[in-house]
């Protein structure tokens, strides 16, 4: 394949026993360039003259082969930073660098950019901030997170931002200062942030605050002794891998019908990757795989809710250490199996395995209001311990 081109893939397959029983699928494939992952911490930030500033930065994925080029530039005159004997500043080959006390001058703004690039894939990436300048008493304040690891968010999950801040290089009483968080998207629409919790000087989002496919800005302004400090920062929701999720057929019976279920991609890395898989019931997660590189399974599923509409969804974990979700919806009806045969089905079963004992917690969620009390508590206990060690696997 050449880059960049798209292509048309065609697949057929017939079952042998039967030459009438065929299927055709397309899928186009899109060639795309590999690139890295590069997040310089803290986002846009003020600096002290008077005080070395320091610059950290995650790159994924990780690699030994790796070169990094710091580049300093004044943002009005497109001029790279000068040392205070006159001379061009040049970093080390690092994941961090420092910029030396007395370099910067007081009322500017200077762009931080990093250049990574993999010497053995020949991946880039590149990321940068804006630092202002000052030299009286002010405040410098940063944004921290996990998600500074790569600028990525999972808006499915709880997201937990921090605010750091420090006056000439001494960190703040977080207890005696004030933080106030605004967060909008790329349309400038401000989040409602009525949800979310704020102890001092972090702010906790609940799980879906945020949506997919989106750019985010973090804006956080502290005051502290009649001191003000700001931080700006950037993530994103957007998925920038060709992942999809498919489900055949559509339509089936509890417990009866054969699902396939897979998660695809165009990465070339995917085999790096780790998936889960799942359904949504009460709008609560059930595990139907533990976390493995498998991205495919052959799965009886249980009745869905509201005219029989089962929400099953995947969870991916790349190499690149982002989290992708994806969500599809079917049509599950109701099984013809009766509560005993059920009952049958758990006397017989060893359980030695976790795909087994889903299925049965499937199952018995299904005909519990039908069961006797006394065998509803024993099964209760058993299939417990089954969901805890699915939930333990499947993270």
């Amino acid at each position: 394949m050449a880059y960049p081109n798209t292509y048309r893939l065609k697949v057929e397959a017939t079952n042998p026993s039967d030459l009438t029983q065929s299927v055709t699928k397309w899928s186009t494939v899109a060639t795309v360039k590999g690139n890295l992952t590069v997040f310089v911490h803290g986002g846009d930030r003020s600096a002290s003259v008077s005080h070395s500033n320091y610059f950290f930065a995650n790159v994924n994925p990780e690699s030994s082969s790796l070169i990094y080029r710091w580049i300093c530039i004044d943002e009005v005159t497109k001029t790279y930073c000068k040392s205070k004997t006159g001379k061009y500043l040049v970093f080390p080959n690092l994941p961090n660098m420092t910029i030396p006390s007395g370099t910067l001058m007081k009322k500017k703004q200077y762009r931080i950019r990093l250049d990574v690039k993999d010497t053995i894939s020949n991946y880039t990436g590149t990321h940068s901030v804006m630092v202002t300048a000052y030299s009286d008493t002010q405040m410098s304040v940063e944004i921290d997170s996990r998600h500074n690891e790569n600028g990525y968010i999972d808006y499915t999950e709880e997201v937990l931002i921090i605010g750091v801040a420090n006056i000439n290089g001494t960190f703040i009483n977080v207890a005696n200062a004030t933080f106030t968080w605004v967060i909008s998207d790329s349309q400038g629409n401000q989040v409602d942030l009525a949800s979310a919790t704020k102890v001092q000087n972090s702010i906790k989002l609940p799980a879906r605050t945020l949506v997919s496919d989106n750019i985010y800005n973090v804006y956080l302004t502290v005051n502290y002794m009649n001191v003000t400090g700001t931080a700006t920062i950037e993530y994103s929701t957007m998925i920038d891998s060709y992942f999809s999720f498919e489900v055949e057929p559509s339509t089936g019976v509890a417990f009866s019908t054969d699902f396939i279920i897979t998660a695809a991609s165009q990465n070339v890395n995917i085999d790096t990757s780790t998936y889960v898989f799942g359904y949504l019931k009460g709008s609560v997660e059930h595990y139907l795989s533990r976390g493995s590189v498998k991205s495919m399974y052959i799965l009886k599923l249980p009745q869905g809710e509201s005219s029989d509409q089962l929400t099953l969804f995947v969870r991916v974990f790349t190499k690149q250490k982002k989290t992708y979700y994806f969500e599809k919806t079917i049509t599950v009806t109701a099984t013809t199996t009766t509560a005993t045969e059920f009952s049958e089905l758990v006397s017989s079963t060893h359980c030695d395995s976790i795909d087994e004992s889903i299925q049965i917690r499937m199952m018995y969620e299904h005909f519990k209001a039908t069961m006797p009390s006394e065998r509803l508590q024993a099964l209760e206990l058993m299939l417990d311990g089954f969901e805890r060690d699915s939930k333990i696997y499947a993270s």
